[in-house]
């Protein structure tokens, strides 16, 4: 793990490492080695190693990661621990099953004091603990001297530009209206710096007939008014101009726009590509415009909210692993007195969904228009938030980490679509925006030029400047005398994890952004005591991660560029497949017959799910898949032996397998070749 500041600095994160080399160290020097069993005992110097070893595990564990009290308690010899025997038993006796039960309840109490109630602490007492936008699920250690001295300045930035003070009697007034809680705000490190996060889904502390109780988090309390939202966005896409919500949703925008371009007699013609990345665009955004801009467009009188559950079965194709049913919960709202039946409302959300199961809550519940403005005027312009001991209010920007940030983002973004950039509604070009993030292809380079031009000079109105170093263009362009990137002509332009080749429009994954790093601290291990099965389930889902339409289409990619995609798709999975396998304890990683059905199992559903992907409505072109299984299977082995290979060690048997099943694929690629010939000669 490498230094996430500058050494030069002397400002850095704590080694993994050396958090656990401290914490075993005062684990030792609080806990006496006797209540685990004596010195000379080897039993018992196990049982020491072992928790050792539990502890490390514990301290290298990464975001969404458990470990269980029963991986803790595998291994430990209870005969072993002297102060567990009842007084006058013969130590050389037999155990009845009664009495090693209490034993190991009586440990497991012990075990769970040490991790919960001093290991944990302690960790908190002396170190900052949190994660990075750089290394995703990973977990960075700062000692608490170090972070403060980091954190200073940005958060002295944060109450001059962002926020303002609040006095104790203004406070008092302002809870005694409020419907909100307090947030909290924490800093998030970058490569380079670090990003504000407002916590809003923290739960607050209230007293009810003087009890303390926890109350609804700010998420929670301002879902309904999302709700609503959610439900303009559907009803008035208009509202959004060249808004999507995912990378999966340009897909048909591409679709539809080489459509046009090709009937138009534009196709074949140079395509400029322009990619533009917005400052802090949820630190800048004018908090008075979001407000003018709700109170025009929430309209009726009143709105219906109800919620539904969707369950969701996880594919399998082993029988001797139980498939996992995953439940995600929903609202959806609707104009009071419409009474749209569930099945109308959710028609595009299913659409190209199968193995699904919807469950209507059935009881709605109903916000008026000024319930549902007054709850997002208080969130946009009176969000209070603590730092430290002080509290204060946010005067720029909405609150980043809000379930309605990004929506707001969009809906505001979409009136400066209509009102500065309408020079590029004409079909020739087609603009794109992933919350901050611009992307326009056009065949004009004066449109492009002009595009450029208007971001770069910044809209006051909107809050919008241009971070120009991560400006991307596919032509020559300076700003001010500052040069921007340029690409090639003729390349693959990156957008938003996707690549967009310039000439054909053809999508593939962009690879470049897949750090060997990153994807450790992606792969997320379940350390429980079935880890062959949770290692099963994991590789189907790995699978799940990769099927997308925009990248296996050969309606629409070229096959050399489907080919691809589908190489590094197998070659993620095997990284993925190595990391998770590296992550678990020696002796629980799955032996080599597991392992090598797993593969296969991998190599038939993605197959499968690359035939039968279903069409969704808004893609103009039919889905096609016209490579055959068997040259699935032959870039498939090829793409997983090339990374099982470098640790051919520890995978033997494996790389062994896919070699033998490569040599056979060819050999019946050659056969097939053959018989072809021999058929058109006849």
């Amino acid at each position: 793990m490498k230094y996430l500041f500058p050494k030069e600095f002397k400002l850095h994160n704590a080694f993994t490492s050396t958090v656990s080399a401290f914490c075993r160290a005062a684990f030792r020097h609080v806990f006496p080695t006797e209540w685990f069993g004596g010195r000379l005992d080897l039993a018992s110097n196990r049982n020491v190693q072992k928790i050792m070893q539990s502890i490390d595990q514990f301290i290298h564990l990464n975001r969404y990661e458990s470990m269980t009290l029963h991986s803790v308690l595998e291994g430990l010899s209870i005969p072993a621990l002297s102060w567990l025997k009842p007084p006058h038993q013969n130590s050389k006796g037999k155990i009845c099953l009664s009495d090693i039960t209490k034993r190991k309840q009586l440990l497991s109490e012990l075990l769970y004091y040490v991790f919960d109630s001093f290991l944990i602490p302690l960790i908190g007492a002396n170190f900052y603990v949190t994660e990075s936008s750089a290394h995703r699920n990973q977990l960075l250690f700062f000692r608490h001297d170090v972070w403060r001295e980091l954190s200073a300045p940005a958060l002295t930035e944060l109450r001059t530009s962002m926020f303002e003070d609040i006095k104790p009697a203004a406070l008092k007034r302002l809870q005694s209206r409020r419907q909100l809680g307090i947030s909290r705000i924490r800093l998030l490190p970058k490569e380079h710096g670090l990003r504000p996060i407002i916590n809003l889904r923290r739960r607050t502390l209230t007293k009810v007939d003087g009890k303390p109780v926890l109350g609804y988090s700010i998420n929670s309390s301002i879902k309904p008014a999302f709700s609503v939202l959610n439900f303009l966005k559907t009803a008035q896409p208009e509202l959004l101009g060249c808004s999507i919500f995912s990378s999966d949703e340009i897909f048909p925008r591409l679709q539809r726009y080489r459509q046009y371009l090709k009937t138009a007699d534009i196709w074949g013609q140079p395509l400029y590509f322009a990619k533009i990345d917005v400052r802090a665009c949820f630190d800048t955004i004018p908090q008075a415009g979001v407000v003018r801009l709700l109170e025009a467009i929430v309209s009726s009188g009143e709105y219906s909210i109800g919620r539904h559950a969707e369950g969701k079965v996880s594919r399998l194709l082993s029988s001797t692993v139980a498939p996992k049913v995953s439940w995600k919960f929903h609202s959806e709202a609707q104009t009071a007195g419409l009474d749209a039946p569930l099945s109308q409302m959710l028609e595009g959300h299913l659409d190209g969904r199968a193995g699904r199961v919807i469950v209507d809550k059935v009881s709605r519940r109903y916000e008026t228009r000024a319930r549902v403005l007054e709850i997002l005027r208080e969130h946009i312009e009176r969000n209070v938030v603590q730092i430290g001991n002080r509290v204060y209010r946010q005067k720029v920007g909405i609150p980043q980490g809000s379930v309605v940030s990004s929506l707001l983002c969009s809906l505001f973004y979409g009136l400066l679509d209509k009102s500065k950039l309408a020079f590029l509604q004409d079909r020739d070009c087609l603009l794109s925006r992933l919350i901050d993030d611009f992307l326009l292809i056009t065949p004009h380079l004066s449109q492009a030029q002009h595009f450029l031009k208007v971001m770069h000079a910044g809209l006051k109105d909107f809050g919008v400047t241009v971070k120009v170093e991560k400006t991307r263009t596919n032509f020559a362009f300076s700003d001010r005398g500052q040069v921007v990137n340029q690409l090639a002509q003729l390349s693959d332009f990156p957008y938003c994890g996707l690549c967009i080749n310039t000439q054909s429009l053809d999508v593939s994954a962009d690879i470049s952004r897949r750090r060997p790093q990153d994807l450790r601290s992606s792969v997320t291990v379940e350390h429980s005591k079935t880890p062959g099965k949770n290692f099963y389930r994991k590789a189907m889902d790995m699978v799940k991660l990769h099927m997308h339409a925009m990248l296996l289409s050969t309606s629409y990619n070229s096959v050399e560029t489907v080919t691809k995609s589908v190489h590094e798709a197998f070659t993620d999975i095997a990284w993925r497949c190595v990391h998770y396998m590296t992550a678990l304890a020696a002796g629980k990683r799955p032996g080599s017959r597991l392992m090598i059905a797993t593969i296969s199992d991998v190599i038939e559903l993605s197959y499968a799910m690359m035939k039968t992907r279903r069409q969704t409505k808004s893609e103009g072109i039919p889905y096609k898949f016209a490579l055959t299984k068997l040259d699935v299977q032959k870039i498939a082995y090829e793409a997983l032996l090339g990374v099982f290979q470098r640790r051919q060690t520890r995978f033997t048997a494996l790389v062994e397998w896919l070699r033998i099943q490569l040599s056979y694929s060819e050999q019946r690629s050659i056969n097939l070749g053959q018989d072809m010939k021999r058929r058109t000669l006849a």
